[in-house]
């Protein structure tokens, strides 16, 4: 197993894509920042400063992560480019690392078409911020933990179509989340946001000020128990009127 570890405090100005090998099982960017400029290519697929992919068994820890690319284009959703992505990984977890000012989303966890299950991915003490889309999107996962994180500022001001803190994929399937002690504030839609899927936890998170919504959770596509206890929700605003929860 190889380990990585970045020169203390460091720039890195990175203009193509990190692909992390499945022999490397520890980083510590040593609260390094890498200024990622790469911009999305014309077939318009899902692009990532790091892509983690097939690689089990990995900590990711203490590094910061910046966009420097395209960040507003026409539409809501057109953005591609997301801060790291995971895709047919188990047990790797993120921790300390800020990712801010992609034009898709900070975390993108097992979103792809039809994507493998990704097993006990944790998103631990993380600054996620003004990101487009969401700081974390995520699809089909099976014991997804967020925890101790501040997922923030997330979204465009003026348009409400987007801007998530954290957000489960409508179209896919995640199992035994566990979504648990974070600030989800400030984001232009929803601070937490789930669609689908089996077995999901909301438990004391501080959810303020989001534009639409603090916690949003329907019922159509879940099965098994959604537990949602001693979260703070407060400060929701869309057009003059007070949400909160749903």
């Amino acid at each position: 197993a190889i380990s990585i570890t970045f020169p203390e405090g460091e720039n890195f100005f990175v203009s193509e894509p990190i692909i992390i090998p499945s022999t490397v099982k520890y980083i510590n960017g040593n609260n390094a920042i890498i200024y990622y400029s790469k911009e999305q290519t014309l077939d318009n697929i899902s692009e990532s400063c790091i892509t983690i992919n097939g690689n089990s068994d990995l900590k990711i820890e203490n590094l910061r992560i910046k966009y420097t690319g395209t960040f507003q284009l026409v539409g809501t959703y057109d953005g591609k480019i997301s801060g790291i992505r995971v895709l047919n990984s188990n047990r790797v977890k993120v921790i300390n690392c800020e990712i801010s000012k992609f034009n898709y989303t900070g975390l993108l966890i097992s979103a792809e078409e039809n994507s493998a299950y990704c097993e006990n991915v944790i998103v631990e003490k993380c600054y996620l911020h003004h990101n487009r889309v969401a700081g974390i999107y995520f699809g089909n996962t099976e014991k997804f933990v967020v925890e101790e994180c501040l997922i923030t500022y997330n979204g465009v001001e003026g348009d409400s179509t987007t801007g998530y803190g954290i957000a489960g994929m409508s179209t896919h399937y995640p199992k035994n989340t566990l979504i648990f002690n974070n600030d989800v504030s400030n984001n232009v839609r929803k601070g937490i946001d789930f669609h689908s899927g089996y077995n999901s936890s909301i438990i004391a998170n501080k959810v303020v000020a989001n534009g639409i919504y603090g916690i949003f959770h329907e019922s159509i596509k879940q099965l098994g128990k959604c537990v949602i206890k001693n979260n703070v929700i407060s400060g929701m605003i869309i057009d003059g009127t007070k949400t909160g929860f749903t």
